[in-house]
């Protein structure tokens, strides 16, 4: 992260401050933000899966909300990705245009 993307992450309405979604859910929104965000692929760091979750649910208690009541973080979901679909395959377009120009 650069300057520039810091800056834009806390001055834009829906940024990081005040917190209103979880870090890494802004973090992928480069379009809300007019910034560019890559990936690094491989990860360079993965999970271990033979490390047990500590996180467990008290007993006696339902751990999922009912289908009816997930819809709208579905929903949201489904859109975001929409969105994020759409500004990578514009940026990667833009990209490649930009490239063909150059001499």
């Amino acid at each position: 992260m650069n300057r520039r993307a810091a800056l834009a992450y806390l001055r834009q309405p829906g940024g990081l401050l005040p917190m209103q979604l979880p870090y890494d859910h802004v973090f992928d929104q480069g379009w809300r933000f007019g910034i560019k965000f890559r990936l690094v692929t491989p990860t360079p760091c993965g999970h271990d899966e033979a490390i047990a979750s500590t996180i467990v649910a008290p007993a006696g208690v339902r751990r999922k909300f009912r289908a009816v009541r997930r819809l709208p973080a579905f929903a949201y979901r489904l859109g975001n990705e929409v969105r994020r679909l759409v500004y990578g395959l514009r940026e990667t377009l833009r990209e490649r245009r930009s490239t063909a120009r150059a001499p």
